[in-house]
């Protein structure tokens, strides 16, 4: 026997980039901004970098959303609109 929801409770995010939302610090991006606005202090060397960044996407959003992706999503619901995996949502009104 399926369980079947009868309420849906549906979150939007305005002005948050989708490649953060999944894939944490965009390390291209995040060096050319620092590039700009920094002096020549190397980006690897700036404590910001050394917060957010890790090796694989999945361990980068864990550090810039943590709650998001470890006490919600893993107990109380789902995402979807990560196009780069194919979970693609598409709302026409």
């Amino acid at each position: 026997m399926q369980h079947h929801s009868e309420n849906v409770i549906l979150v939007v995010l305005d002005g948050v980039r989708t490649q953060e939302m999944f894939g944490g610090l965009d390390k291209h991006l995040f060096t050319q901004i620092m590039n700009e606005t920094q002096s020549k202090q190397k980006v690897e060397d700036l404590p910001v970098y050394k917060k957010y960044w890790a090796e694989t996407a999945e361990e980068r959003r864990q550090k810039i959303m943590p709650w998001l992706w470890g006490e919600f999503l893993k107990n109380h619901g789902c995402i979807v609109g990560d196009r780069n995996n194919g979970k693609y949502l598409n709302l026409f009104f």
